[in-house]
């Protein structure tokens, strides 16, 4: 409780419109960033996709998740901040719901993403198999499971990691909602009294 007093007390020396136009621009970056995996989540299976674009997604789902944080640590604090006239409670409400938005869609997109990788995995598993003759399948088929093992479990690991911190960015959103939620009932009581 001392932490969210001094946070609130450190908060409050800054400008209230500042920090909501801090949390618009953190939201915008973050709808860019759900553009750019939408366009590699199309290059997923074709001949571009190569072990660097899936770098780059997992970059830049390391980057989401940093600007979601920063976006949750702004709309807590702000939500400690009392006095808000109405059109700067009407732009925070409104960014809290853009945010929650794009968090939405941003998870529906890596489940696009792992099921389309699983698909394009076995795909390629059973072409490879399909066009060898049945001898050499069998060999062939271990060595390909050797050397594309790796790179299935690599995959593999990075589409738990972004499902794993989908997860957690779900939770976060939701113990989020709850602040912001029970902020509303302290400031209605007070008002009231």
């Amino acid at each position: 409780e001392y932490k969210s007093y001094l946070r609130v007390m450190n908060f409050n020396n800054l400008n209230i419109n500042d920090a909501i136009e801090s949390l618009s621009k953190h939201i915008t970056e973050l709808e860019v960033l759900v553009r750019d995996v939408e366009k590699l989540n199309k290059r997923i299976g074709t001949a571009t996709d190569t072990g660097d674009l899936w770098q780059t997604i997992s970059d830049l789902h390391q980057e989401f998740q940093k600007k979601v944080n920063k976006c949750q640590q702004l709309i807590t604090s702000i939500s400690y901040v009392k006095g808000f006239t109405n059109l700067q409670s009407v732009l925070f409400s409104r960014l809290r719901n853009n945010l929650d938005d794009i968090v939405s869609k941003y998870t529906r997109l890596q489940k696009q993403i792992s099921s389309r990788e699983r698909r394009v995995i076995k795909r390629s598993l059973s072409k490879s198999l399909d066009e060898l003759p049945v001898t050499e399948a069998q060999a062939q088929a271990q060595e390909v499971a050797i050397l594309d093992g790796q790179d299935i479990l690599e995959r593999e690991q990075k589409i738990r990691q972004i499902e794993n911190d989908m997860v957690s960015v779900a939770e976060m959103m939701k113990q989020l909602h709850y602040i912001v939620h029970d902020q509303g009932k302290v400031q209605c009581t007070m008002y009231i009294l």
